[in-house]
């Protein structure tokens, strides 16, 4: 395994030992649990559906439908669960072959702003996405 966190920028102190699990120091798991942590919205609970590994979405705030693919599906279910970013990425890896844990994250975190973004809940830190 790598044995530098992929969350590391460079010019900044560096990382703790990464995780046995991936490739993240337990700082940015920390942080990345507090960025993702997302509330969703009432109207949200009971408007979607689940069907095989896939979902869909109700918006009764635009009348949209929004179809969520397999690992969108599944992350959704899991921000529903109130589950952290730490364990998010967990299941995720486990579930899913991830060839860029950066890419992964950053997936994580375009996911969450988009649903804040249409309305379907906000980020539990109060931080505009």
């Amino acid at each position: 395994m790598n044995a530098h966190c992929v969350m590391e920028v460079y010019g900044e102190e560096a990382c703790d030992r990464v995780s046995e699990t991936f490739p993240i120091c337990e700082k940015h798991l920390d942080r990345l649990s507090e960025e993702l942590g997302f509330r969703p919205a009432e109207h949200m609970r009971d408007n979607h559906l689940e069907k095989g590994d896939e979902a869909f979405v109700f918006n009764r705030r635009n009348g949209e439908v929004y179809s969520l693919n397999g690992s969108a599906a599944f992350l959704l279910k899991g921000l529903m669960a109130g589950k952290s970013g730490r364990a998010l990425l967990e299941e995720l890896s486990g579930k899913f072959e991830i060839a860029s844990f950066k890419e992964a994250i950053n997936g994580l975190r375009e996911f969450v702003d988009e649903l804040v973004r249409l309305g379907l809940g906000e980020k539990k830190n109060g931080k505009k996405s």
